[in-house]
């Protein structure tokens, strides 16, 4: 058992360092090409493309956001937008990715995904 232990970690840390090695533009495109693929890259498509990367430049505080701001991350769906608000109602602020990786709904890819259009502002009204 214990020689399999240092490969799966290897792979493991590589497949993490990969996911984060994505830049805001790759996820962008990567999401622009799952609308193609699913036939929903329309105006209203591109409109939210824009928006994500708007986003990166001016990331989204989690702490305040609503779901009709977490909506224009295009790649959280509803099931994960309500997941992430009714978690931040129940436990409070959110202050860094890893406490993001205990919302139920929000996979390891969303988390590291969202770490480019967010940040972790204190917001007063959720404290």
């Amino acid at each position: 058992m214990t020689r399999f232990l240092p490969p799966l970690l290897a792979f493991l840390f590589a497949s993490s360092v990969g996911l984060w090695a994505q830049t805001p533009d790759d996820i962008v495109a990567e999401v622009a090409e799952e609308l193609d693929e699913d036939g929903r890259l329309d105006d209203a498509a591109e409109e939210g493309l824009a928006e994500m990367r708007a986003l990166a430049a001016a990331p989204l505080n989690i702490n305040a956001a609503t779901e009709s701001d977490l909506g224009k991350l295009l790649f959280l769906n509803s099931v994960k937008i309500h997941a992430l608000l009714a978690h931040r109602r129940a436990v409070g602020q959110f202050h860094t990715l890893q406490e993001l990786m205990t919302v139920r709904s929000l996979s390891r890819s969303d988390v590291l995904r969202l770490g480019h259009f967010i940040s972790f502002a204190e917001n007063s009204e959720n404290a």
